[in-house]
């Protein structure tokens, strides 16, 4: 029956395939995914039934082999090409997550990546990853690891009286059941996390298991399997073509596609049942070569959308055509080769286990290199950065000089909550909080709402550390502020309701006195319903002599920022201003209706008269299409003080969080009396020199390094401090050789001689 399981192969990965590049066309075909578990669970189940017959035991080690053999080294083709291409089409914003799912998918554990990732609201605008296609193989790798080994302990049970395959079908009865209700359970509240995780689908596996025990016991059915087979063909068609993106899947819908896949196996070869349809030459050709196809896919989906953008039906024919030309060779010359190969158990798991340390190695080389570390601002030229002073004060942005955040860093630049942990994610109610600014102030406040909220923070912190206010932030994701009924995937949104009123109850218990609010676009519940909702919250407020500061929600963006500046100069990448406010802004209304309530409007200092640009005085204004970076929030502050009427002593220099910089590895040799000590250190670009930086630099609390060098001629002279142990602040001072062949310098940290030796390719 080998024919007719790739055969059915083939239409699993065809509907997958199609609906990658043509979701209108077939838009569930992610039920072909379904269809593969289905024929797993069978094919593995009686592989193994059949060696516990034939020999009364399994050997675990020898299944394993067999499966590294069939599986890793394709996937590890793949995954370090897909690595390698990305870095090559890809922008830079994109290589560090795409380097965590490489990891997360050479252990096989994506799947799970992927569902912990479906709760993190900051991470809904991500572009698709080209490695998300992995969840549902590491799926089936955890079921090939669990299987066997459960399939040894319901054999070895105590129920000897009972045969192997009762006793066999008890065990995956029980997985099935269990699975099927948890995913039943999962999928109308949290769908994202039902479709990833293993154990909600687990049950398509163990159903293809108890139909490979049970398929020699139902002989006496036989005599409709053809007309079963085509009923399976109609279920797994009707699946694929009834069902969307927008279905409540998996859940109890799932059973379409995968009853219908079991009766397909259970069909046969009958005749003339659908066994004519798969045995095809071509049906055989793509089954044989499925998991190749599913492979590489993918990733040229992801990479082609973001060359040419919208599929088109010549550009959709050739990522067909390329697919199965790589499918091809991959599985002529890779899986082929090492299924027919004779290594010995052992030598097959120590390879197996060698490519999965090499996509490590690689993922995290790509990972060394995207390092971005925080430089203290004293050590960046403010008049480099400007920021929103361009649009203010009318002067020109310097040239020549690199945007920050730097694209690798951009993804990460976001309010210090999310880095903290007490931005709240969209399934638990409780209000979470930081303090920042003064924390035993007496004059508190408290920036209060959803993410565009929280946006504000990196703004808000400066002002409180300038003005001496305790900050306290309750931010929750796409929660708004305002008692109105909102849903999260077509669902209602109970937390963000049970969280809102615990803030209220919060807030006149820390002695709030002002709260800070502002809110994305939740137009799709009316006008007047969310500005009802607002003024409700911020009337119960005022009851309690809570003054509300209400921030106009940003410009949004049509398309990815890092998107466009890794495609096109900075200059090109801006959208009209009229294109990127709304007609209708309701926090706005709300507050042209309470004339206690102070509004306050920034745009001018994000857009000019005309246009936003996605750079603003060489500071990356937006994080994603709809969110600021942390950076340019930042930067906003003394702007946003004068519109609150507030007086700010201090020269605002920009805070650069983050800024993508070039590493030389050093090594410090120190003599001594107790011994010699031996460190690595390294230096970065700064201000025309280089900076060399360890341990807790910023806050000078605990040992750390700073040292400026200045370089001259190929000479470099080294000025610094540093702190170790339970010492005080001690001196350090160097000086040698520092030019494109080598670094070789001698001198003085604290009471030790010290060498500092290097190479570098930097030309000065």
């Amino acid at each position: 029956m080998i024919a007719e399981i790739q055969g059915l192969r083939a239409i699993a990965v065809l509907l997958v395939l199609v609906f990658h590049i043509w979701p209108e066309s077939i838009p569930g075909g992610y039920v072909g995914v379904d269809v593969f578990f289905v024929i797993s669970g069978y094919l593995i189940t009686g592989a193994l039934l059949r060696e516990l017959q034939r020999d009364g035991r399994l050997s675990l080690a020898a299944f394993y082999a067999r499966r590294a053999r069939r599986l890793l080294p394709a996937a590890a083709l793949v995954l370090m090409a897909t690595l390698a291409g990305s870095l090559l089409v890809l922008p830079a914003s994109r290589w560090e997550p795409i380097a965590h799912q490489v990891v997360a998918s050479s252990v096989y554990l994506q799947n799970w990546w992927l569902a912990i990732s479906a709760v993190d609201y900051w991470g809904a605008d991500n572009a698709a990853s080209p490695l998300q296609h992995f969840w549902s193989l590491s799926i089936e790798e955890q079921f090939y690891l669990f299987w066997p080994v459960m399939m040894l302990l319901a054999a070895g049970s105590a129920f000897s009286a009972v045969s192997l395959r009762v006793r066999l079908a008890l065990a995956m009865a029980a997985v099935f059941l269990a699975s099927l209700a948890a995913s039943i359970w999962l999928t109308p509240t949290s769908p994202e996390q039902a479709y990833f995780f293993t154990h909600t689908r687990a049950w398509e596996l163990a159903l293809g298991g108890l139909l490979a025990l049970l398929l020699p016991g139902v002989n006496g059915l036989r005599q409709w399997a053809a007309a079963y087979g085509f009923v399976g063909l109609i279920m797994i068609s009707a699946a694929a073509f009834l069902l969307n993106s927008g279905s409540v899947f998996p859940g109890y819908i799932a059973l379409l596609p995968a009853v219908g896949a079991a009766l397909v196996i259970f069909a046969g070869r009958q005749i003339p049942g659908p066994a004519g349809v798969l045995r095809n030459g071509f049906m055989q050709w793509v089954g044989d070569r499925s998991y190749s196809i599913y492979l590489w896919h993918w990733p040229l989906v992801v990479w082609y959308d973001f060359v040419f953008g919208e599929m088109s039906l010549v550009g959709g024919a050739g990522l067909v055509a390329t697919t199965l030309l790589l499918a091809h060779l991959s599985y002529e010359h890779v899986e082929q080769r090492f299924r027919r190969g004779t290594l010995r158990v052992q030598r097959t798991l120590a390879l197996g286990a060698a490519s999965i340390g090499f996509c490590i190695l690689g993922a995290g080389s790509v990972s060394a290199m995207l390092i971005d570390v925080e430089i203290p601002k004293s050590s960046l030229a403010a008049s480099s950065y400007p920021g929103p002073d361009i649009l203010v004060k009318g002067i020109e942005a310097p040239t020549g000089v690199p945007p920050v955040p730097s694209l690798s860093a951009l993804a990460s630049d976001r309010p210090p909550m999310l880095k903290l942990g007490c931005h709240q994610n969209q399934t638990a109610p409780e209000p979470l909080r930081c303090v920042f600014g003064d924390p035993e102030s007496k004059h508190v406040v408290a920036l209060v709402g959803d993410s565009h909220a929280a946006q504000w923070a990196p703004a808000l912190i400066r002002i409180a550390e300038t003005q001496g206010w305790r900050l306290l932030t309750y931010t929750k994701s796409a929660c708004p502020f305002g008692n109105f009924a909102v849903n999260i995937n077509g669902r209602p949104y109970e937390s963000c309701a049970d969280w809102l009123a615990r803030v209220l109850d919060e807030l006149p218990k820390q002695g709030v006195s002002k709260v800070y609010t502002s809110l994305s676009r939740y137009l799709g519940y009316g006008e007047q319903v969310v500005v009802q909702g607002l003024l409700d919250v911020w009337s119960t407020l005022e009851r309690h002599g809570i003054r509300i500061v209400a921030i106009a929600d940003t410009p949004w963006l049509p398309f990815r920022p890092d998107d466009c500046l890794a495609s096109k100069p900075a200059s090109e990448c801006h959208v009209d201003r009229a294109k990127a406010l709304p007609e209708i802004d309701p926090l706005k209304l709300a507050a042209s209706r309470m004339p206690s309530v102070q509004l306050v409007d920034m745009t001018d200092y994000i857009c000019n008269s005309w246009i936003c640009s996605v750079v603003v005085g060489n500071i990356v204004a937006w994080r994603d299409p709809n969110h600021l970076s942390a950076t340019y929030s930042s930067a906003l502050s003394p702007y946003l003080a004068e519109a609150l009427g507030l007086q700010t002593a201090e020269v605002w220099v920009p805070k650069i969080e983050t800024v993508a910089v070039r590493e030389i590895p050093l090594m410090l040799k120190c003599e001594g009396p107790r011994g010699g000590v031996e460190r690595r250190m390294f230096a970065r670009e700064a201000d025309g020199g280089f900076l060399i930086v360890r341990g807790d630099y910023v806050t000078k609390e605990r040992n750390y390094d700073v040292w400026n060098v200045s370089v001259q001629n190929g000479t470099a002279v080294v000025a610094g401090e540093y702190r170790e142990g339970g010492g005080g602040i001690k001196t350090v001072e160097m000086e040698g050789r520092w030019n494109p062949e080598q670094i070789a310098l001698s001198g003085r940290r604290g009471a030790r001689a010290c060498q500092l030796l290097g190479k570098t390719s930097i030309d000065f």
